[in-house]
């Protein structure tokens, strides 16, 4: 897919000292230096080239985009990888441009390129000025493997290699025109002495040509996320073969529920998504996610367009929904069956009934755990029953959820409110003292982002709804706690801060990138915040997707499988719509 080259694990660098002849480009001329504001995307073309080993002859393949965010440009030099993996570390030391002197030696450490482990990328660069102007960098680097030659954290070992990069930097536009690359590396798998293993030489050449430069403040910005949706959204309502979606194993109707969410969210006539709702309804409660994407559905259905924005605005005081009797008679049975399989208050896992033997349940986790949430705020909002006490356990059990502790972090986490007061020239808080707390997908296992846009988007509501339901159940030093969660999670966000990967608190890449952006969708939306500590979550988010939407209109990381396909193009569909509708705002 379009997005595997610009997948991205922060670099840790530790530049060596600088030797060689005089500054940068020669005649003591000012070093090249990226010119590119933090949220802002360089957009390139990145041919992929194949090399003949016997002949050497080189062959170009179809273009794809790659990005560079602004915000990812350490000291003006090198686009950070997030998770520099073999396709990835061609591509972004072509975009890095040299020390402060020509001819200077450095050396950067990955921690985890991909499942290799650590590698170290050390060598030489150059850069001369050209009679145009321009400046041309080159670096000859080699790579060789830095850790252990076995261990858990990854599957194969890099016993060495080399990448040649090359450049044209534009000092006019503070942008690299063009770059190429050629990687040669061997690896063996990760049993042991190198010598016993069999080794698999890689080859990776690419070149790379600038763009444009694409901002969300921009205003082509909206028409293209218009586009984006309208392609998506003729791509998902094609998909369908008698009359259902591809689904996955076991969860009959989910995908069929989610696929309506996703029309219902993009068609202001609410329509689009009648005949996937009917395919779900058609199938009983029985599991968290199919349970709750239906219920969601259902009350996307009935959700007025434009809502969220009167309710922003104070010209309505809550959301309404008027339910047909069938839809009605599913919610509330989707209601009981979310509240009866609970594993305890607030918490949800896969639930499956006993045949025969011994059954243990697995132990509850964060995902089922959010979607019942979300499943049982839709009922909620069509005037279904859910008892006080059932918020008030989700609130406890994901604040308990939470990690006790965390690194002293400061942030900037306005609402849409603050940012328009700030931009009228109001002040603008920084919240202080905060500790990056991140929530896991299960207990003691480590923080992901996804699992902490979970617990945000869940306490947020959760003390949101308790708020209008039971105040007196929200005391002060709960409500203070909730906010403070809240707070605390944004600042584990920004701390690792992507929209081109979910990040880990591991390091590691890890895939379910849609399903991430729609849980960070659901964070920011909930919460009320804007602004991640100055990143527009937003607009960062819809740009990476408009890179990587396929041509045909549809988004995933795993194109083989024909319901991740409709599942990822239904996370992005809803990020880009902004779905959600706030419980309150600040």
């Amino acid at each position: 897919m379009q997005g595997a080259w610009a997948s991205a694990a922060i670099l840790v660098a530790a530049v060596l000292p600088v030797t060689g002849p005089g500054p940068a480009a020669g005649g003591g001329a000012e070093p090249p230096r990226w010119r590119l504001d933090p949220g802002a995307l360089a957009e390139y073309d990145l041919v992929p080239v194949t090399v003949d080993a016997k002949t050497g002859e080189r062959k170009r393949g179809k273009g794809r985009p790659f990005g560079v965010f602004g915000h990812r440009v350490l000291e003006g030099r090198a686009p950070r990888p997030l998770h520099a993996d073999l396709d990835d570390l061609g591509p972004a030391f072509a975009l890095t441009l040299p020390p402060e002197a020509a001819g200077g030696r450095e050396a950067v450490v990955l921690p985890v390129p991909g499942n290799l482990g650590p590698v170290e990328v050390s060598g030489k660069w150059t850069a001369a000025a050209r009679p145009d102007g321009k400046v041309a960098c080159a670096a000859d680097l080699v790579l060789r493997h830095r850790g252990p030659p076995k261990s858990d954290a990854f599957d194969r070992v890099l016993v060495d290699g080399t990448l040649a990069v090359s450049s044209v930097f534009d000092p006019a536009r503070g942008i690299v025109e063009s770059a190429a690359f050629d990687l040669r590396a061997r690896t063996v798998p990760d049993e042991g002495a190198v010598k016993d293993r069999k080794v698999a030489e890689v080859r990776r050449a690419g070149e790379l040509a600038f763009v444009r430069i694409a901002s969300a403040a921009g205003p082509e910005f909206q028409p293209a996320v218009d586009g984006a949706i309208a392609k998506g959204v003729e791509w998902l309502r094609k998909q369908p073969k008698d009359g259902k979606y591809p689904e996955y194993g076991g969860y009959p109707g989910g995908v069929d529920g989610l696929a309506a969410l996703a029309l219902f969210a993009c068609d202001p006539e609410r329509k689009a998504g009648d005949a996937a709702l009917a395919a779900a309804m058609s199938v009983e409660p029985a599991k968290t996610y199919q349970a709750a994407v239906t219920m969601m559905a259902i009350e996307m259905k009935r959700t007025p367009p434009g809502e969220a924005e009167l309710l922003r605005a104070g010209k309505i005081a809550k959301p309404v929904r008027n339910l047909d009797a069938f839809e009605r008679m599913w919610m509330e049975k989707g209601a009981k069956f979310l509240l009866d399989t609970a594993a305890g208050p607030g918490k949800w896992n896969y639930p499956s009934k006993q045949h025969g033997g011994r059954f243990v349940p697995p132990p509850p986790d964060l995902s089922n755990s959010q979607y019942a949430v979300l499943g049982l705020l839709a009922a909620h909002r069509c005037g279904v029953p859910v008892e006080e006490g059932a918020w008030l356990g989700i609130l406890r059990a994901f604040l308990q959820a939470q990690q006790r502790d965390g690194p002293p972090a400061a942030g900037w986490f306005p609402s849409y409110r603050d940012l328009r007061e700030a931009a009228a020239g109001g002040t603008s808080v920084r919240s202080e003292r905060l500790r990056a707390r991140g929530w896991p997908y299960r207990t003691g296992e480590a923080a992901s982002g996804t699992m902490t846009c979970a617990g945000i988007a869940s306490v947020a509501l959760a003390r949101d709804v308790l708020r209008e339901v039971a105040p007196r159940r929200v005391a002060p030093d709960l409500a203070a706690e909730a906010d403070r969660a809240i707070l605390d999670g944004f600042a584990w966000l920004a701390a690792r801060w992507t929209v081109e990967q979910a990040p880990h608190e591991d390091g590691k890449a890890r895939e379910w990138l849609h399903y991430f952006l729609y849980a960070l969708e659901r964070a920011g939306i909930l919460a009320d915040v804007a602004r991640v500590d100055g990143r527009d979550w937003y607009g960062e988010g819809a740009l990476h997707l408009l890179l990587t939407q396929e041509a045909e209109g549809w988004w995933t990381e795993e194109a083989g499988s024909a319901p991740r396909k409709v599942a990822d193009t239904c996370f992005a569909l809803l990020f880009l719509k902004r779905a959600v509708t706030p419980v309150a705002t600040r």
